[in-house]
């Protein structure tokens, strides 16, 4: 999930600062990410039945829903910014 959660910062700079014309593909990178952190939180999910370590369950609870919902919240500005370059593109043609 952290690794899908730190690939996704980096498509924000691409969304910011890639070629133009390849704005697409930092929309696709933002929806194929969130699935990669919603399927990884599924798996976690499902597993933590196995574990009895109550505080484990609970830390690891925690930091799946904080990775979701920072993540959700990039995912949103990933696509916020690739309308507005879209836009912009657009506009200039």
């Amino acid at each position: 999930m952290q690794h899908s959660f730190d690939a996704m910062t980096h498509t924000k700079v691409a969304a910011q600062k890639g070629n133009i014309n390849t704005i697409t593909d930092a929309g696709v990178a933002a929806h194929a990410l969130m699935a990669a952190m919603e399927g990884a939180a599924l798996n976690v999910r499902i597993n933590l039945d196995n574990i009895s370590d109550k505080s484990f369950i609970n830390d690891a609870a925690k930091t799946v829903e904080k990775i979701l919902s920072e993540g959700s919240k990039l995912k949103k500005e990933v696509l916020e910014i690739v309308e507005a370059r879209m836009k912009e593109l657009a506009e200039s043609s």
